[in-house]
């Protein structure tokens, strides 16, 4: 009997959390049908945030739309634009706002594979993955490695399939003592970088190449410390010429000596 009482207060905390926003009579008076998101522009132009993510929401679990990656990329913006505000951040289903509004990017990235909708929504991109840079700068200027491990993996979910996140992530592992694991991570992104062409680099946006910017100088950091100065040298002069708008890049190859 006991167990069965905790098979079912499973299911029900499964079924409760399956929905984050969306409850029963949310409707509005909204037409649900597939590809109809304007309602969705409309209430984020107009502020509306919370009927916003409740819509959204309600689109993700239908089956015809679930599949649709625009509602995904609502919600995270959504949930962007309210964890800059107090009003809602001061309450307790919003606190996490933030760190929600990336777990929902990233579901949108899965939907849209070819980031179709990157145009119309490109501030937004590089307003989200210049906040996730500046919280990694920021925790690895101040030596906070540990927590810097835990913005690192924010990389995969702002800019998939970014080759600085192993620089990142190995240089981290460094810094906290696993040597062993940083080193798998390096070489995964060095063979990743090998096959980086530049043409292709230089297209990327800003935040993207200051990621990866950052993975280079950080790890170029982690040879000097294990007295390998010249494997540090080689690294950062090898693209140089790739980050010569980036002032830190420079910066620190010249202080290796």
């Amino acid at each position: 009997m006991k167990n069965l009482f905790f098979v079912l207060l499973t299911l029900f905390s499964v079924s409760k959390g399956y929905s984050q926003f969306w409850e029963e009579g949310d409707d509005e008076g909204i037409d649900f049908s597939a590809g109809n998101y304007d309602i969705l522009r409309v209430f984020f132009a107009d502020e509306k945030y919370e009927k916003l993510l409740k819509a959204a929401e309600k689109f993700t679990l239908k089956e015809e739309t679930k599949n649709d990656a625009e509602p995904y990329l609502w919600l995270s913006r959504g949930l962007y634009a309210m964890s800059k505000d107090e009003n809602y951040t001061n309450q307790e289903k919003y606190k996490k706002s933030y760190n929600d509004a990336l777990t929902w990017l990233g579901k949108y990235y899965k939907k849209d594979k070819e980031n179709k909708l990157y145009e119309e929504h490109r501030e937004f991109f590089i307003e989200i993955k210049k906040s996730v840079y500046d919280a990694i700068e920021t925790d690895m200027s101040s030596g906070n490695y540990a927590k810097a491990l835990g913005n690192v993996s924010k990389i995969a979910k702002v800019s998939p399939n970014n080759i600085a996140l192993d620089f990142l992530t190995g240089a981290c592992n460094f810094q906290k003592g696993d040597k062993t694991t940083a080193r798998d991570n390096w070489k995964k992104a060095e063979a990743a970088l090998k096959n980086l062409k530049e043409e292709v680099f230089l297209n990327w946006e800003k935040p993207d190449k200051m990621f990866l910017a950052l993975g280079l100088v950080e790890t170029a950091k982690c040879h000097v410390k294990s007295k390998k100065p010249e494997v540090a040298k080689e690294l950062l002069n090898k693209y140089m010429n790739w980050f010569e708008d980036f002032e830190f890049y420079g910066e620190y190859l010249a202080e290796i000596k």
